[in-house]
């Protein structure tokens, strides 16, 4: 009979030691699901940076990451594992995008440029400054290091706030190397460096679409293609006056001091002229636009240069020469002769 009380209260305990696993079990399932429903594997790391295989890849895991966090429960279930209680009076400035936080703990030997950002609002906000607590597309910088970089494919890809993208070819770490600390606006296209934006207007020269408009694969670049396909990142139209230096003549130029190998002018009739500054003889011309491209010689480029901007600008040719036109008028009005000494100014 002892025996017989010995066994039902093991019974007894392990039913009870069950069911607590299974209830442990269920809450880790259910948050097992909540990050699992992006069903992708986490990316591995290079240089201190996260490695997609394809950009494919690295849009679905930004895209996957957004929309887990549109999911309600999974954020609160993502807060209650970070031991925040959401039903508090006072709750800590740890995260406002905890998907993002719990995913890059998983990931070994990264620091993401959101986490990084996000520590520095914080600490303002603890400090009780005035600062926003919304980081711009967290997202996207869930997935750039600290450097605000990526590996896609074969490509290193470095990011800026102005909106511009800066891409090294062929894992070169090299070039990365010698140009991720400097501006967007220092870095210029070359045999190994491709500069782009994020709304890849330009991404037709070094990745193939699919027929719905996706990337789909990596493809050759060379400087040529870039330089004579499609204008540069750079528009200094705003930088470009035109000046009045009257005798029917105009000069455009660039309030810049920079100087570049070649100034090519074109006018809206095709013609070209290289020279700077631009001298615009109104005897010649109509009122216009003309367009400036500058180029830097370049060796190793296919048409031995490489532009380096772009700028247009609208002149107006009405100025001429003042000249003087005489004439002299007598007329005789209620029995009076009058006469009348005129001149006027007339274009050349």
């Amino acid at each position: 009979m002892k025996q017989f009380r010995v066994v039902i209260i093991f019974l007894v305990f392990s039913l009870f030691w069950m069911i607590s696993c299974t209830k442990e079990s269920q809450e880790e399932l259910v948050f097992d699901q909540a990050l699992d429903q992006r069903s992708i594997t986490l990316p591995t790391v290079i240089n201190d940076m996260l490695h997609f295989d394809s950009y494919a890849d690295f849009e679905e895991f930004v895209s996957d990451l957004t929309l887990e966090e549109q999911d309600t429960n999974a954020v609160k279930t993502a807060y209650a594992t970070l031991g925040i209680n959401l039903a508090a009076d006072s709750i800590p400035n740890l995260t406002d995008h905890p998907i993002c936080l719990i995913t890059e703990q998983n990931i070994s030997g990264f620091n993401s440029a959101r986490k990084g950002e996000e520590t520095v609002i914080n600490n303002a906000l603890y400090n009780g400054e005035d600062v926003f607590s919304l980081i711009e597309d967290p997202y996207l910088k869930s997935a750039l290091n600290e450097d605000y970089s990526v590996h896609v494919g074969t490509r290193i890809f470095t990011y800026f706030d102005n909106g511009g993208i800066i891409i090294v070819m062929d894992n070169d770490w090299n070039t990365y190397n010698s140009i991720f600390s400097k501006t967007f606006d220092e870095i210029h296209s070359q045999s190994k460096v491709f500069v782009s934006s994020q709304s890849k207007s330009n991404w037709e020269l070094i990745y193939n679409y699919d027929q719905n408009g996706n990337v789909l694969s990596e493809k050759g670049y060379t400087v040529e293609d870039s330089i004579s396909a499609v204008p540069q990142y750079c528009d200094f139209s705003d930088l470009m006056i035109v000046t009045d230096l009257k005798n029917g003549k105009l000069r455009v130029e660039l309030q810049l001091d920079q100087v570049f190998d070649i100034y090519e002018w074109t006018f809206e009739d095709g013609s070209k002229e290289y020279a700077y500054p631009l001298i615009i003889d109104c005897d010649e011309r109509n009122s216009g636009y003309v367009e400036l491209d500058v180029w830097m010689n370049c060796p190793q480029c296919p048409n031995g240069k490489r532009r380096v901007c772009r700028g247009t600008v609208f002149f107006e040719c009405d100025c001429g020469e003042q000249r003087t036109r005489k004439d002299q008028l007598i007329r005789t009005v209620n029995g009076q002769t009058w006469k009348i000494d005129a001149s006027i100014w007339v274009k050349s």
